[in-house]
């Protein structure tokens, strides 16, 4: 009977436009701005009060000396109580799951932004100096540049609206199971966010961590520079905020094109098969990964020089599990497209598949890497028009 009267209730996910300065919008801008403050308070008020934790005579039985010495398991519960318990009863009043949208790139620099200041609390009390090492500030201004690179990508996409639809898995969830959505909804949407923006985030526990030294001389400054290996994994993270970022623009101007198209009852393009995505089919999503793959191999295999401390290799494991997570996602977008697309452009997309590789692109004739090229399945329409073909607007965007 309960999932029956849950099945009843009116999900509004789906897109339902709405203006700037309407109610909705204003509300929705004010709920973003404010959705994380119980976790804020919870650090500035709890977490970091007193300075007993870190002293040497400290009781860490406590409850709140056992999360301060332990800044991983204390992301968790901060996230578990605030995003995946919160957001999803938030979800819930508002009969849509939009909000994780938005701060899928506000968590991390957020969770950074954490990292670094427990460093310096937990490093209270030293009779040195304390300070952190242009590593840290590096690997901070990255997370920052990405987060800001998706941030404009997001909002410039929902055309700088709160809350006017959330993404499309949800809603075909919702509607593919509603007597179960009230459970599924809190795994699917709530729970299964944690392990991938936590464990993403995991290895900037270990780069943005405060050495102690003392002031002044030739050890400071070894303690405190960058070191070639910092270099080059700062320029792997680089690479793939680049990567995305080009990416994304040139599907932009391809999704804008063909708006302009149809507003002037021009054949619109059917593929977006020139650029970046000439050879990888989701050149964007092959940017993020480059980026967090460098950020753990950064915190793992990168951390070198006096006072640097390697990440334990599962460190990683978020960043494989948000890696696996892509492949499924890559997947249920391609056979959403064909799905809803019309014939020939179905059948120009099994072409396009054929000759390029998902992510990571691949010399002719080597054979194709994971998620690369695919096999044209039976039954798939072959292509018989490679010349522009009208059809519903690119859902890549």
């Amino acid at each position: 009977m309960l999932f029956d009267s849950w099945s009843q209730y009116e999900w509004q996910g789906g897109y339902r436009p709405h203006d700037h300065l309407s109610g909705k919008n204003l509300t929705n801008a004010l709920l973003c701005s404010v959705a994380v403050m119980p976790s804020i308070l919870f650090v500035r008020v709890y977490l970091f009060a007193a300075s007993d934790c870190n002293s040497p005579a400290a009781v860490s039985t406590t409850a709140r000396c056992y999360l301060f010495e332990r800044p991983f398991v204390a992301v968790n519960v901060m996230f578990f109580v605030n995003v995946s318990v919160g957001f999803w009863l938030i979800g819930w009043v508002q009969k849509s799951m939009w909000l994780i949208d938005p701060y899928w790139t506000l968590l991390p620099p957020m969770i950074a932004l954490y990292y670094m200041a427990w460093s310096r609390e937990a490093a209270q009390g030293q009779p040195t100096d304390i300070d952190y090492p242009a590593r840290a500030y590096v690997a901070l201004a990255l997370i920052f540049l990405w987060a800001a690179r998706l941030t404009w990508n997001y909002f410039r996409r929902e055309n700088w609206k709160f809350g006017e639809r959330e993404d499309w898995r949800y809603t075909k969830m919702q509607r593919d199971y509603p007597r179960m959505w009230f459970v599924l909804s809190f795994f699917a949407v709530g729970l299964a966010q944690q392990p991938m923006l936590v464990g993403i985030s995991w290895p900037l526990r270990y780069l943005l961590v405060a050495v102690a030294h003392e002031d002044g001389g030739a050890d400071a400054h070894a303690l405190l520079r960058l070191t070639a290996a910092d270099v080059l994994w700062a320029g792997v993270c680089l690479s793939g905020i680049a990567i995305a970022f080009f990416a994304d623009n040139q599907l932009r101007a391809y999704m804008l094109e063909n708006e302009r198209r149809r507003q002037a009852g021009e054949a619109v393009a059917p593929l977006l098969d020139t650029g970046l995505w000439r050879y990888s089919r989701h050149p964007n999503y092959l940017g993020e990964q480059v980026y967090w793959w460098g950020l753990a191999g950064w915190g793992v295999l990168g951390m070198s020089g006096p006072a640097a401390t390697a990440a334990p290799w599962y460190v990683a494991s978020g960043t494989a599990i948000n890696s696996v997570v892509l492949a499924a996602v890559t997947m249920m977008t391609e056979e959403r497209m064909l799905t809803n697309w019309v014939p020939e452009r179905a059948a120009q997309f099994w072409a396009y598949r054929r000759r390029t590789p998902a992510l990571c692109p691949w010399p002719p004739g080597l054979g194709r890497p994971l998620l690369g090229g695919a096999r044209e399945q039976r039954g798939a329409p072959r292509c018989t028009d490679r010349g522009p073909t009208a059809g519903p607007p690119s859902p890549w965007a």
